[in-house]
């Protein structure tokens, strides 16, 4: 039994630091893809003006309704004595619920990406980008133009009902806590 527990934990312990691999991998070709989006973006309408952020900090609306079962930052990995980074923010929501853009943007990348799953990017007219991981069905397309409360996504069911969601600026995420309303 003791053999059979220690090949167990062992395995655990493989798979998980396999995932944490994969995630920081994902990450940075996350981050190179940005990258490349937005230097295409820019080269599309060099004369995009730019304007101030602060004025959607704390302001947007959720992308869907649910309780966050991740936060932004610093997360102690329920396997490993171990804490993993999150870029972003889990978001649990009722089975099937229909993901909403946070704000009117463009759709620059809608498909599978690496451990991020389904996922869509919006591009907030340079300002900032949002990211939509962990989709079932996407209801947008790349190019496309969505407005505010744009219905975009949705998420499957049981465990496939969550949202992972993060916003970035200048390629850098922030915590989206910071820019979602506060919830009452």
């Amino acid at each position: 039994n003791k053999n059979a527990l220690l090949k167990t934990t062992a395995g655990k312990r493989f798979k998980a630091e396999q995932e944490i691999k994969e995630m920081n991998n994902s990450e940075k070709a996350l981050k190179a893809l940005v990258d490349k989006l937005m230097k295409a973006s820019q080269n599309k309408d060099s004369k995009k003006k730019i304007t101030s952020t602060n004025t959607r900090k704390n302001n947007l609306p959720w992308p869907v309704n649910g309780k966050i079962v991740l936060n932004y930052g610093k997360n102690k990995h329920p396997d490993l004595s171990t804490n993993v980074i999150s870029n972003g923010i889990k978001i649990k929501a009722q089975d099937n619920s229909t993901i909403k853009a946070v704000e009117e943007g463009t759709v620059i990348f809608a498909g599978e990406f690496r451990s991020y799953g389904n996922m869509i990017i919006l591009d907030h007219k340079g300002v900032f980008f949002s990211f939509y991981c962990q989709l079932n069905k996407f209801l947008v397309k790349e190019n496309q133009i969505v407005s505010r409360q744009q219905e975009i996504a949705k998420v499957g069911s049981g465990e496939n009902s969550i949202l992972y969601f993060e916003i970035r600026q200048a390629n850098i995420p922030e915590n989206p806590l910071l820019w979602l309303k506060e919830r009452k």
